[in-house]
């Protein structure tokens, strides 16, 4: 997100690609509450709630868990050791 925010986007890329879709999201959310605020009204309805289940929280868990793998898998598999730890156990089990 460093990266990100210093406009060095292929360092950013590099390093994480996760950095754009959350800074995207970031942006939208920040963009709705200024419009909000200039317009003294709500934009996006209240009514709707955001509802967490037992399976719905089991499925976006496994999101973010598959996203962080893949992260990983990214950083060992492109041999990216500057983002790995190597006294980690991590490390240790998929460099060798």
């Amino acid at each position: 997100m460093h990266q990100l925010l210093h406009g060095h986007f292929g360092a950013a890329f590099y390093y994480n690609w996760l950095a754009f879709p959350v800074a995207l999201g970031a942006g939208l959310v920040a963009v709705l509450f200024i419009a909000e605020l200039a317009c003294g009204r709500a934009l996006w309805p209240r009514s709707w709630r955001l509802r967490v289940t037992p399976v719905g929280l089991a499925v976006g868990m496994g999101v973010l868990t598959a996203c962080w793998a893949l992260n990983v898998w990214l950083a060992v598999s492109q041999h990216k050791t500057e983002l790995l730890n190597p006294h980690g156990v991590l490390y240790s089990l998929l460099v060798r």
